[in-house]
């Protein structure tokens, strides 16, 4: 049923968005807002409502739980002044998992209509990849990645006082989000298909070679620390580096690279292909800590909302651009439901 709900879902908003697209050009930005602003939370609420119920098997769910009903008790700081002041209004635990999931919801909605070439389109990427797992179940990191892609137009303009502030901010929902910061030094408003796809085979080659990067970067923190010692004890497999949905980003990005011309009028392109590039290649710079590996590149890989509905561009028949990227999403939407079941306890 909830892969039903969400296949159908794709497949509508797909249909839809040829229909308007096609037919009324003119209008489109406004129907997209007051589709947003009326029709999107209330969609995603609902099937929020599904993914939540489904989702009191998962682990980061009790964890959500025991927070809210212990706050006295949450090691985080944060957590803890959010749970008390939600229970001071109300008991109830849907609506702490409401309130994250409507941060989360609406930055990226309101950053979808806003920053995207194809909204209508962005906003099928992301119910197709994100949604199901990190906004209803990973909150926190949900959030951040939310402020992050709100952020980045503030980084494009280069107004980096707010970026970093924003930045910041993200941190306070959620430790990771401080690779962030690291995009401060991608500001470039260019884009070299060439270094770029150059560094993922030289990326993945090293890989080959067992050069372990971790081991590397450990030696700089010293036998001693907290973090060596909790990394070392889960270095004990690999990833696999070219599973589908690896082979999927790998593909679009080398699609888009190739085609890069097609897309530098849209300002975004070069920093989201950089943040796209970062999240493919961090599993088999990082493969060898499968958890931090999946972190990051999870983190990272919302860059495709904005990104693959540019591929439309690369046809000289719409419609089949259309056909092509909801393809793709409906691939991704299984793999994510899939991977969804799978992290079940």
């Amino acid at each position: 049923m909830l892969k039903s709900l969400i296949f159908v879902f794709c497949t509508a908003m797909g249909i839809f968005l040829t229909v308007v697209q096609e037919n009324y050009k003119r209008t489109l930005r406004f129907s997209f807002s007051a589709f947003v602003f009326f029709l999107v939370p209330i969609l995603c609420f609902a099937l929020s409502r599904f993914f939540w119920a489904d989702a009191a098997g998962l682990a980061d769910y009790h964890n959500y739980f025991d927070f809210f009903n212990h706050a006295d008790k949450v090691i985080e700081n944060r957590f803890e002044i959010m749970a008390k002041v939600i229970r001071f209004f109300s008991p109830t635990f849907f609506i702490f998992l409401l309130f994250y999931s409507l941060t989360s919801i609406t930055l990226k909605v309101y950053t979808i209509d806003k920053i995207s070439t194809y909204p209508l389109l962005s906003l099928i990427t992301y119910i197709s990849t994100s949604f199901a797992l990190h906004d209803t179940v990973q909150i926190r990191i949900s959030c951040a990645i939310a402020i992050f892609l709100f952020s980045i137009r503030f980084l494009v303009e280069r107004k980096y006082f707010i970026y970093i502030l924003l930045i910041s901010i993200a941190v306070c929902f959620h430790k990771s989000s401080a690779a962030f910061f690291v995009f401060l030094f991608f500001r470039k408003k260019s884009f070299n298909p060439a270094f770029w796809i150059l560094a993922l085979v030289v990326i993945y080659f090293s890989a080959f070679l067992n050069i372990n990067f971790i081991k590397l970067f450990l030696l700089v923190l010293g036998e001693d620390n907290y973090y060596y010692l909790s990394i070392i004890s889960d270095m004990n497999q690999n990833l696999d580096l070219f599973n589908v949905n690896q082979l999927i980003n790998i593909f679009i990005f080398l699609l888009l690279a190739f085609n890069s011309r097609k897309f530098m009028s849209y300002k975004f392109f070069p920093i989201f292909m950089k943040i796209f590039f970062c999240s493919i290649a961090v599993y088999p710079l990082l493969n060898s800590v499968p958890i931090v590996a999946s972190r990051f590149s999870e983190m990272l890989r919302p860059s495709i909302i904005f990104l693959l509905p540019l591929v439309i561009n690369i046809f000289r028949q719409k419609w089949v651009g259309y056909i092509f990227v909801i393809c793709i999403c409906l691939m991704l939407s299984f793999l994510n439901n899939f991977y969804y079941s799978l992290v079940s306890i």
